[in-house]
């Protein structure tokens, strides 16, 4: 199982746009771990 697999699911249940900034910056740091896709789709469940 992978970590991304489970930020959907975060982010719907915490509503927080901080956690996807995180999330970015983790992106930023780690590029080769490919999260940009993930991150993204993530973004999708937290409302405005």
């Amino acid at each position: 199982m992978l970590i991304s697999s489970v930020f959907d699911d975060v982010s719907e249940k915490i509503q927080s746009r901080k956690f996807i900034s995180g999330l970015r910056e983790l992106d930023k740091k780690f590029p080769d771990l490919k999260l940009t896709f993930f991150i993204d789709d993530t973004e999708g469940y937290v409302e405005n």
